[in-house]
């Protein structure tokens, strides 16, 4: 069998339809290669499809490499799933998604900051190899929506002021 095959559950054990699936495959990670950080990190997309009306889903892989599977569905936090092959029948179980969303505004005068960038830190976004990052509107607002519930830190950058802020947001 050269599918990699399974189904996409809500955390009631129902199907979520329609979810965004994806797999990526990491040719250095299966050399070893740990003095090289970044290249371990960098993968390359293989596949993409949706889970059907039953939540089910298969692609077609080479045998014997390992791949990560990524799922993505509205209202949920994003789910990976790392080292698969070909041959394997997953069962993806995703979680209820978080939301964070603000206002960027400068301290002395309480204006909104356009164009910032603000980010989730890839460690901490629930999704390990894509930081979730954004820019804030002409009205300083931001939003991240499908993160793991949790505790946040989020870094504001922001070139017109060429300053950085931390901000700890639960």
């Amino acid at each position: 069998d050269h599918d990699l095959h399974g189904i996409v559950l809500d955390p009631e054990g129902k199907p979520i339809a329609g979810a965004r699936l994806e797999v990526l495959h990491n040719e250095f990670c299966e050399l070893n290669i740990r003095d090289d950080v970044a290249r371990t990190s960098q993968r390359s997309s293989v596949a993409k499809g949706k889970s059907d009306e039953r939540g089910e889903f298969a692609f077609s892989l080479p045998i014997g490499r390992a791949f990560d599977l990524e799922a993505e569905a509205a209202g949920y936090a994003r789910a990976l799933l790392t080292q698969r092959q070909a041959g394997e029948y997953v069962e993806v179980h995703m979680e209820r998604g978080a939301s964070v969303f603000g206002r960027v505004l400068r301290r002395g005068d309480g204006s909104a900051v356009a164009d910032a960038r603000v980010e989730v830190p890839t460690r901490m976004s629930g999704f390990r190899g894509r930081p979730s990052e954004t820019v804030t509107d002409s009205e300083g607002r931001y939003r991240f929506d499908g993160l793991c519930p949790g505790k946040y830190t989020l870094v504001v950058t922001a070139a017109s002021d060429a300053s950085s802020w931390r901000t700890y947001i639960e």
